[in-house]
């Protein structure tokens, strides 16, 4: 509501909309950074006239920004209002560049799901150019859940498809990373390059790598079991990403 408020032209709701995000010297509550993210955001999808553009002082602008970062920083701090506080990053262009590079780290495997959700979230409504590189620069480390939501994200403009073709050209994103859905998406492409490029990279071999991988590890099922050194490799291997038996991290 405070969003769609921002744009309108009339000067007592954009008196009543500052109002209300007025913040006093004391803690600021959660609230403020919704309605602060909402408001920046409705101002960002239209070009704001000047009486719309100082709906919201820059000192309160500048004071609710770096109390979120304060917050996205401290991993002690409470979860939801850390999600809430993501929602704020890229929307000041002086530290648009920092938090780009928050929002990538943000995308590693020992963040929270909730913190790589409202990250993706972030990196899809801000629509930067740098987007392609900072996913696929974790790629490697995320679980399939996570590549999943990397896989839309990337799939949702022309330019950044452009930039995971690439990957899986260079063999930093696997073709078996795709699922049915999104292959046959890029298979039928509407930008006829891009969809030339699906074909050649994915057409045939997203089946016959994924068979490649369950033949070359068949073996494995003959093996007899050991609890005790599967526990401790499961430790040292998975537990980043993975809980099992309260040990590790519900990742993905």
């Amino acid at each position: 509501i405070l969003g769609i408020a921002a744009l309108m032209p009339e000067p007592v709701v954009i008196e009543k909309v500052a109002s209300l995000l007025k913040a006093d010297s004391g803690p600021l509550a959660a609230w403020r950074m919704t309605a602060l993210a909402e408001v920046l955001a409705a101002q960002s999808r239209r070009k704001a006239s000047t009486a719309q553009a100082a709906v919201v002082p820059q000192a309160l602008v500048d004071r609710i920004g770096d109390h979120a970062r304060a917050l996205i920083a401290d991993e002690k701090a409470d979860v939801a209002e850390r999600v809430i506080a993501v929602r704020l990053l890229g929307r000041q262009s002086q530290h648009k560049a920092a938090d780009l590079h928050t929002l990538g780290k943000l995308l590693g495997p020992t963040n929270p799901p909730e913190m790589q959700d409202a990250a993706v979230a972030a990196l899809a409504k801000l629509g930067d150019e740098a987007t392609p590189s900072l996913v696929l620069a974790g790629w490697s480390q995320a679980g399939p859940r996570l590549r999943g939501q990397l896989l839309a994200l990337l799939l949702a403009r022309t330019t950044w498809t452009a930039e995971l073709l690439k990957a899986v050209e260079s063999g930093s994103v696997k073709a078996a990373h795709f699922d049915a859905a999104r292959r046959q998406r890029l298979l039928t492409y509407k930008d006829k390059s891009l969809r030339a490029e699906s074909e050649r990279l994915l057409g045939a071999s997203g089946e016959s790598e994924r068979k490649q991988l369950v033949e070359h590890y068949a073996d494995v099922l003959k093996l007899a079991g050991d609890a005790v050194r599967g526990r401790e490799t499961f430790r040292k291997k998975c537990a980043v990403c993975h809980k099992l038996e309260g040990v590790g991290n519900e990742v993905g």
